[in-house]
């Protein structure tokens, strides 16, 4: 395992974080290029798999947020709102693994 750049990372995860928060809703595009552009920064940053599975669920719930009017609804939950839940989540999870691996190497 290698740990380049935690403060990087860190930088990059709290970025993506505020792509998510800031969007309004619909398509978007734009946004889903920097969420994706984020997601690999953060997933080349720091050779870590645990880390990168998240970032992939990240990339993987941005890309229906981004490219659905209405992302479909999770049972009484409505889409977008599920996407951001999980989209937290994950990030969240980052977080954490980040500031594990911080204690790791130092």
């Amino acid at each position: 395992m290698g740990y380049p750049d935690l403060d990087q990372a860190r930088r990059q995860q709290a970025a993506l974080q505020r792509v998510i928060d800031e969007h309004a809703g619909g398509i978007d595009p734009r946004r889903l290029r920097r969420a994706l552009a984020l997601c690999r920064e953060l997933s080349s940053s720091v050779e870590d798999e645990y880390l990168r599975r998240k970032v992939l669920l990240v990339e993987e719930c941005a890309a229906e947020l981004f490219c659905a009017r209405e992302p479909r609804p999770r049972g009484s939950i409505p889409g977008a709102d599920y996407l951001r839940q999980r989209i937290h989540e994950a990030l969240e999870l980052v977080q954490s693994r980040l500031y594990s691996l911080a204690h790791l190497v130092g």
